[in-house]
């Protein structure tokens, strides 16, 4: 398994970039602070390999000494080149370049003798793909620090999200350690997200075709932050996305914006397994276990738990399977019950 490290906090008065600044003191409490987390036998880390900018290299050797192992240096998973700016006073940059910020720049726009946003893409995406064949024989876990532009591309990377330089889809705090095992979340909406109970009480929302509750949703992304894991919608609301994951329909919209307020974006959706006698019954339960089973087999995952107040008729399901009441949806004891089931 692969874990994801950040570096510590470095000079926060200039950019960073392909900056020369090594780690603040506050840095390097951060990521000794950090190191206590290896104690933990779940990461049994083997190998480090980290970016050779500087104030990734210390994070790393800190955790070297920690750990009592070696660090393999790699270049190509430094972060963005911002070219001219790197390291540059903050306040020398807003005079000379004002507004010259990342998710400032078109597509394929350079820093001044730096990378576009699709170079850095390419150049990670490549370099991580690389990565993965060349650590996947190593004995034991590995520990890759870099920065936190680098885990963001990675993560959309792996978790099936469509990257964009104008907004962060996966923060990273400084010295903050994220796991890549392949935790999966089969997501239902009705009885999950919303409730009969809730219904009754929404009469408004519902007329303007807002059926999710956004209390249940922040409750779901506490589960979803907790356990990394990717979102696989398997609801019949499936069919309101289109095959980039973009709404077509007023309810899918307002669903999509509460779920990215709260830091979580479906990564896909299940097969469509059904038959024209199902659709007309409306008897969707009796397909949904093969068509998650279906994606489990082309997608192979370490943990996977389906969230849904319907019972799927089968075993193996039900053995993966939080189950919600409808009357009252999602709940903090189906949370503590499906952090079990993932996590162990």
């Amino acid at each position: 398994m692969i874990f994801l490290m950040r570096h510590g906090e470095d000079d926060n008065t200039r950019l960073g970039g392909w900056s020369d600044a090594g780690l603040s003191v506050k840095g390097r409490e951060q990521v000794e602070r950090a190191c206590e987390n290896f104690d933990c036998n779940a990461y049994n880390i083997h190998h480090i390999f980290a970016s050779d900018l500087k104030r990734a290299k210390e994070t790393a050797d800190i955790v070297s000494k920690y750990l009592e192992l070696p660090v393999t240096q790699l270049k190509e998973f430094r972060e963005t080149n911002n070219g001219d700016l790197a390291g540059m006073p903050k306040e020398r940059f807003q005079k000379e370049y004002p507004g010259l910020y990342y998710a400032s720049l078109d597509w394929e726009q350079k820093y001044p003798n730096g990378e576009s946003p699709m170079d850095f893409y390419n150049r990670i995406k490549e370099a991580w793909e690389k990565f993965k064949v060349s650590t996947e024989a190593l004995e034991g876990n590995v520990l890759l620090v870099t920065h936190a532009g680098v885990i963001n591309i990675i993560r959309c990377i792996e978790e099936g999200v469509q990257y964009t330089n104008k907004e962060v889809r996966f923060k990273t705090g400084h010295a903050e350690i994220v796991s890549l095992k392949r935790n999966v979340i089969f997501l239902d909406v009705d009885g999950v997200l919303n409730s009969k109970c809730w219904d009754d009480e929404h009469q408004r929302e519902i007329s303007e075709g807002k059926y999710v509750d956004v209390d249940s949703v922040k409750l779901f992304s506490k589960l979803v932050k907790k356990t990394d894991a990717k979102v696989i919608l398997h609801s019949g609301w499936r069919f309101w996305f289109d095959d980039e994951m973009k709404p077509n329909r007023e309810e899918a919209k307002f669903f999509a914006d509460v779920m990215k307020k709260e830091g979580v974006f479906i990564s896909g959706v299940t097969p469509d397994l059904t038959t024209e006698e199902i659709r007309k019954a409306k008897k969707f339960s009796l397909v949904k276990a093969d068509e998650i089973l279906q994606w489990i087999k082309e997608n192979p995952t370490d943990n996977w738990l389906v969230i849904d107040d319907l019972d799927l008729h089968n075993n193996e399901i039900e053995a993966h399977q939080v189950k919600t009441d409808a009357e009252v949806g999602l709940t903090e004891r189906d949370v503590e019950k499906a952090l079990k089931l993932l996590l162990g």
